[in-house]
């Protein structure tokens, strides 16, 4: 089979931009796409709760690299909360891998 016969019968998602108006903790945000608010919670990461162990450094971090600027995100579906399941795209990097590689403070 070739190449192209393998990547067209790929599902690809569609990228979409949105501003982040408030953060939750290190992995539950609300972003706003257009006129339409929601909230996304990071797929594939677990960040410490606010009150648990690192959960204030895992809420800076996010909140430095993130709060109030335009990311790019992927959403998948919703999880048993209503929120939405997303993969969150800054400056052409994953915010799961940096959350883990550069502050170490989310399990995957």
């Amino acid at each position: 089979m070739s190449l192209l016969a393998i990547f067209s019968t790929m599902s690809v998602c569609a990228q979409s931009t949105a501003r982040v108006v408030r953060m939750k903790d290190g992995d539950t945000y609300v972003l706003v796409d257009g006129s339409n608010a929601f909230t996304a919670r990071l797929l594939k990461i677990d960040a410490p709760e606010l009150k648990q162990k690192s959960g204030i450094e895992a809420y800076r971090f996010v909140n430095g690299t993130i709060a109030v600027k335009m990311v790019g995100y992927t959403g998948t579906s919703k999880d048993r909360y209503g929120r939405s399941l997303v993969s969150i795209t800054i400056n052409g990097l994953r915010l799961e891998s940096l959350i883990i590689r550069t502050a170490g403070l989310g399990i995957i």
